[in-house]
């Protein structure tokens, strides 16, 4: 049973690039094997009868045994929770007397390690010393590059099993440098490349991937040379997991990441082709790394250079196409993989929009780029926002330079259908339940929509169900309860902002011509956002409270995109009779939460602006009046005295009919309706004008037009309509 198992375990190693991943070994004889060992009498029986020193060949047979049947954490017998036993295992580990079973209880501690409650334990002890002072410690064939025999190979592969699993606790650092554990990691790397050993190089990378967590080790890495060797030892696809889990250790320490790519150009070149290369691995793993590498990476103009001479926007597109149908054992790691992909795409297109403030500078002369191939760049929202409003500043300039820097890749996500692909991941995110899906699907598209000619393109794309990107972002914006997450419906504000509103154009920035986007194209997305409900969204959204920290920077940007939508005859009008100015003025007094003192400044600018175009009124004067509560009934005279309204003639005496029924005046009604000649009354449509000249939210916010009304329709021309703009 023994051989068999040894044996199953290792061919089941050959086939499966990663001999941690358990979910298939059930398909293979190691997984029968396992099945079938898994009878606690015979457990007991072992751990009882077996494991004792007094018979060492009889001992490590049972200790190899146990080994072979628990190749990983999920396998873990109940014995390892047993301390007593843990103690035990650790008292075989210490042994000074080399011998077989000493080799199989290191690897048997291995093993146990996998579980985290026995790393905190054994932790605190001695062993990581004594681990660390064996492997490194004198071992001249390794460092003189001479083949090792198959006993000694196997035990340093599971001192470094063991290691790998305690890597990344603080302790463990000071005895890696003592014991110059640096230098022999790369003789490892180095003798498993020349001599073929893939499980070795294997197991050496995943301590390595441990130490990664400890910034001091990674800069010693990357300065000797590591980056160097990890490209001369990936001879097998078997390593693709471990490298990219590596390399994503590497990204996430951005003066490491400033190292490399401060490394000769072609070594930098491979090094990101070949992480380009994980993209497109048959392994899950390494593909979730990899994206993960680029997320972090791309922080650095050099990583982004050797991305786009790759057509690596080709890599990740593919990536983002999920399959129509998926097994449900894969669902997870596929799901993970298009988040991750969905993270380095977003980050690549901030660095894009970095570049570009960066020529802005330039051109203004202020300062010299200060984008160098190897700085690292902060792409937080913050700094996302700062960018922006320096762009919204020097627009007429910013504009071209903008198309100049995103223009490639654009035209590389348009080629690869990746505006629908987005959409589509946008709309499963409800599927999915991942809300960081759809954050980072609308974050790509509002950065998207900083140029005005990829607006219309995004919000009239329809998906095979009919839905249309504007939908979609309305959608995703609708706060539904306290069930939204509120970073989504604020993303999605934003995009709708960028599609609706104008750039106001600074003064300073008239020295160069600016291609803004049509009345034409404005207006479709203005009547596209109408027809998906956009002012019945918005409307409530302006008195969002599911989060009250969230609520101000909500509001913010929902009365901005009303604001822009406003420009519109049609909607100003629909604003106006849904007496949003009254609403605006009982919002404007006071924050949700009183921090939130700036989004309520910027609250009230654009409330003001909106109130002035509705009334026909300047700013000044609804910022004087916008507190003043005795102003609501002059608000609502003010509208009705300046709206010329006229009725047809049809219309008003089948209204007067329709009064007449309802005050039980059957005879006088029907006398009217001959005389009239008016149709029946189940021909009749109800009239939405009642005696006041107003209109109900449901007759107007809706995505039908408003032909209900009696024509012809009110006016929306005033004395002194305002031309201010959002």
């Amino acid at each position: 049973v023994l051989f068999r198992s040894e044996q199953a375990e290792v061919r089941y190693q050959a086939a499966i690039c990663d001999p941690l991943s358990t979910d298939k070994r059930k398909d293979h004889v190691i997984g029968e094997l396992i099945e079938l060992t898994r009878d606690q009498p015979l457990i007991n029986m072992i751990l009882q009868n077996h494991l004792h020193e007094v018979h060492p060949e009889l001992s490590a047979a049972a200790i190899r045994f146990l080994v072979s049947i628990s190749p990983s954490h999920e396998n873990n017998p109940g014995y390892f929770t047993d301390e007593r036993f843990v103690e035990k295992l650790l008292v075989w580990v210490r042994s000074p007397k080399i011998s077989l079973f000493r080799l199989y209880a290191t690897g048997l501690l291995g093993v146990a390690l996998l579980d985290k409650l026995v790393v905190d334990d054994v932790v605190r002890t001695d062993i990581v010393g004594l681990l660390l002072n064996r492997l490194c410690s004198g071992d001249l064939a390794i460092v003189s590059n001479e083949p090792l025999s198959d006993q000694h190979e196997l035990e340093i592969r599971f001192l470094l099993q063991s290691l790998s699993s305690l890597g990344d606790y603080q302790v463990v650092l000071g005895p890696v440098f003592r014991e110059h554990c640096v230098e022999y990691i790369f003789h490892l790397l180095q003798y498993g490349t020349d001599h073929n050993r893939v499980s070795l190089i294997f197991d050496t990378l995943r301590l390595v991937c441990a130490l990664m967590t400890h910034k001091k080790y990674a800069c010693v890495f990357v300065d000797q040379g590591g980056i160097q060797i990890l490209l001369r030892a990936r001879i097998s696809p078997y390593l693709d997991s471990v490298m990219a889990l590596c390399s994503f250790g590497l990204a996430c320490i951005s003066v490491v990441v400033s190292s490399i790519c401060q490394l000769p150009a072609p070594v930098l070149s491979a090094y990101v082709n070949y992480l380009l290369s994980l993209l497109s691995s048959p392994q899950d793993g390494a593909r979730r790394d990899a994206c993960l590498f680029f997320s972090w990476a791309f922080t650095c103009r050099a990583v982004v250079d050797v991305f786009d001479q790759a057509d690596g926007m080709r890599f990740i597109m593919n990536l983002l196409r999920v399959p129509p149908t998926i097994q449900a054992d894969s669902q997870i790691g596929t799901r993970l993989i298009t988040s991750n992909a969905l993270l380095a795409l977003r980050q690549y297109l901030r660095m894009k929009l970095m570049l570009a403030r960066d020529l802005i500078e330039q051109k203004l002369g202020c300062t010299a780029s200060s984008l160098s191939g190897s700085r690292c760049m902060e792409l937080d929202e913050g700094s996302v926002e700062s960018a922006l409003s320096f762009c919204y500043k020097y627009w007429r300039i910013a504009l071209p330079l903008l198309s100049t820097c995103f223009l490639p890749s654009l035209t590389s996500i348009i080629k690869s259908d990746g505006i629908r692909i987005i959409l589509k991941l946008l709309h499963l995110e409800s599927e999915w339940n991942m809300p960081e899906v759809s954050g980072s699907a609308l974050q790509i598209l509002y950065l998207l929509t900083v140029l005005p000619h990829t607006q219309l393109e995004i919000c009239s794309t329809a998906l095979e169900s009919g839905e249309m990107g504007m939908g979609l972002i309305l959608q995703a914006a609708t706060s539904g309860g306290s069930k939204r997450d509120p970073s989504t419906i604020k993303n999605a504000l934003s995009v709708l902002v960028h599609c609706v509103s104008r750039v106001r154009v600074c003064s300073c920035s008239s020295e160069a011509t600016c291609a803004c986007p049509s009345d034409d194209s404005q207006k479709q997305m203005r009547m596209l956002a109408r027809t998906h409900n956009g002012i019945k969204v918005l409307l409530s959204l302006l008195r969002y409270r599911s989060v009250p920290a969230q609520a101000d920077s909500v509001r913010k940007l929902a009365v901005h995109a009303l604001l822009g939508m406003s420009r519109e005859p049609a909607i100003q009008q629909i604003l106006e009779q849904l007496h949003v100015s009254r609403i605006l003025s009982e919002l404007v007094r006071e924050p949700v939460v009183a921090t939130n003192v700036k989004d309520h400044q910027e609250f009230r600018s654009y409330a003001v602006d909106l109130v002035a175009r509705l009334s026909g009124r300047t700013s000044s004067a609804v910022t004087r009046e916008a507190t003043d509560p005795a102003t609501h009934k002059i608000e609502k005279l003010n509208i009705v005295a300046r709206t010329p309204i006229s009725y047809d003639e049809k219309e008003l005496l089948q209204l007067m009919y329709q009064h007449l029924l309802s005050q039980g005046l059957a005879k006088s009604a029907e006398t009217l309706r001959q005389e009239a000649n008016l149709p029946l009354p189940l021909q009749i449509h109800k009239s939405p004008i009642a005696s006041k000249p107003t209109l109900s939210a449901s007759s107007i916010v809706g995505s039908a037009p408003m032909s209900g009304l009696l024509s012809p329709s009110v006016s929306t021309s005033t004395p002194s309509s305002s031309s201010s703009s959002s």
